[in-house]
C-alpha cells in the first residue's frame, strides 16, 4: 500500500486519453495561459482518512479531485454538452477494472462531477471538476 501511487494512477489515465496535466495542483484555470488551457488538466493533492479495521488493519480513504480545462465554446450549451461527455470519458477510463483493481490501489469510486464555467463572465470556456474515493490499506 502506498498513499503516493494514487496521484500518478489518474496522471496515467488522464494522459492516455490524450489530455496534458498542467502541474500546479492548486489552481482553479486562472493561471493558465490561453494556448494550453484547452485540454489540459490538475490532478488536486489528495485528502485521507482512516478507519481501522483491527489490531493491525486499517483501511485508508482518499479523495482526490482531477479538474479538466475545455475552451473555445461559442455557445454555453454546446460547451456543457462536450465537457459532459469528456468527462463521462474520464469516468470510463478511470473506472475500467483492468485500470483501477490492483495490489496498490484496493478500489477507485466515483463520488460527482460538475462543468462549471471558468468564471461567472466567461462561460467560453469551461472546467469538468470531477472527485473519486481511492480505498487502500495498510498494515500496522
Amino acid at each position: 500500500m502506498s498513499l503516493s501511487v494514487i496521484r500518478p494512477y489518474f496522471r496515467v489515465r488522464m494522459n492516455s486519453l490524450g489530455y496534458r496535466e498542467w502541474k500546479e495542483p492548486f489552481t482553479d484555470g486562472d493561471n493558465l495561459p490561453e494556448n494550453i488551457l484547452d485540454g489540459s488538466y490538475v490532478v488536486s493533492p489528495i485528502s485521507v482518512s482512516g478507519e481501522q479495521l483491527d489490531q493491525k488493519l486499517q483501511n485508508l480513504e482518499a479523495e482526490i479531485t482531477v479538474t479538466l480545462f475545455l475552451k473555445g465554446f461559442r455557445d454555453p450549451s454546446a460547451a456543457v454538452d462536450s465537457g459532459t461527455a469528456k468527462g463521462e470519458g474520464i469516468i470510463q477510463e478511470v473506472m475500467d477494472p483492468a485500470n483501477r483493481l490492483g495490489a496498490d490501489l484496493k478500489n477507485v469510486i466515483f463520488s460527482s462531477m460538475e462543468v462549471l464555467p471558468m468564471a461567472d463572465s466567461n462561460d467560453n470556456s469551461i472546467r469538468v471538476v470531477l472527485i473519486f474515493n481511492n480505498i487502500t490499506q495498510v498494515c500496522l
